[in-house]
Formats: C-alpha cells, sequence, structure tokens
C-alpha cells in the first residue's frame, strides 16, 4: 500500500470516503529516479499514476526524431488515466525530470472501483473526465499558440 495523501489530487474532491479508501489500499509506491522513463510511447495502457513527489515530462518524438515537451507532470498530478479503457495504448513518454515519487494503480482496477458502487464512483469519474476536458483545451490552446507563432503553418490551416 502507498502514501497517497488524497486530499493533494483534484481527483477526489467531492469523492466518499468510502472511495478514496478503496483506491488508497490499491495503490503502490514506487520511487523513480531522474531521467527514469516511468511509461513509453507505444506500450499497453495498464496503470494509473499520481505524482506525490517530483517532476516529469509528458515527451513525444517528431517524424524527425526531435523529442517535444508537451507538459510538466508535478506533484498533485494525476496521468495515465487512459488505462482506464480497456486495450488501450500509451500516446507519449513519461520521463522524471528529477527523482519522482509516484502512487501506481492498476487500470482495471481503479475501473472497477469506480463502477463497483453505482453512483459512489460517479464524483470520481467526473472529474477523471474533467481532467481530461482541461488537458484537451489546454493542447488545443498549445496547437493555435503554434500555429499564430508560424506564418507558414497557418497559411497552411488556412488553405485547408
Amino acid at each position: 500500500m502507498g502514501s497517497l495523501q488524497h486530499m493533494r489530487f483534484n481527483i477526489f474532491n467531492n469523492v466518499s470516503q468510502d472511495i478514496v479508501d478503496k483506491v488508497k489500499s490499491a495503490v503502490t509506491e514506487v520511487t523513480f529516479k531522474k531521467n527514469e522513463i516511468i511509461y513509453e510511447k507505444g506500450e499497453k495502457a495498464e496503470k494509473v499514476y499520481l505524482m506525490n513527489e517530483g517532476k516529469a515530462l509528458l515527451q513525444v518524438e517528431s517524424e524527425q526524431g526531435f523529442q517535444i515537451n508537451l507538459g510538466a507532470l508535478k506533484s498533485g498530478y494525476c496521468f495515465g488515466w487512459s488505462a482506464l479503457e480497456e486495450d488501450s495504448v500509451r500516446q507519449h513518454t513519461i520521463v522524471c525530470a528529477e527523482r519522482c515519487v509516484v502512487e501506481v494503480v492498476d487500470g482495471e482496477t481503479l475501473r472497477g472501483i469506480i463502477e463497483a458502487d453505482g453512483c459512489k464512483g460517479l464524483p470520481l469519474l467526473w472529474n477523471l473526465w474533467s481532467l481530461a476536458k482541461d488537458r484537451l483545451d489546454l493542447r488545443t490552446d498549445q496547437l493555435v499558440k503554434v500555429i499564430e507563432t508560424h506564418p507558414s503553418l497557418e497559411d497552411e490551416a488556412v488553405s485547408k
């Protein structure tokens, strides 16, 4: 069992103590070293992660072989929630920018906790949905800024 401090994670806002306790009993604490990979693009998504300490980078590789940092994951962030979907594959790589202490829970187990008690798991599911929406909005804003600052991309976007 990990040392999950649930109050630090927004995904537990308005979630019943019963559900929080079930998640706490399912997590395992794992420590990663600086530059260690938590997971890689293309891997089967099986685990959900909660960052207790440290900072990790969300990365993808361009077709030209450049590493692109899409964002930083800091203490209090939940990531890897695509593991809640059966047969999901990772779309990016997570690399530790420094030592990271992470709570890890099996995606299937977390999905079972959410689904087991009817409506009790719904606040956790809504919080995860809100997290996904916020991150999608952030990526959309990033894309728009890239297009706005690169005239050749702006011309391409307008012409299609």
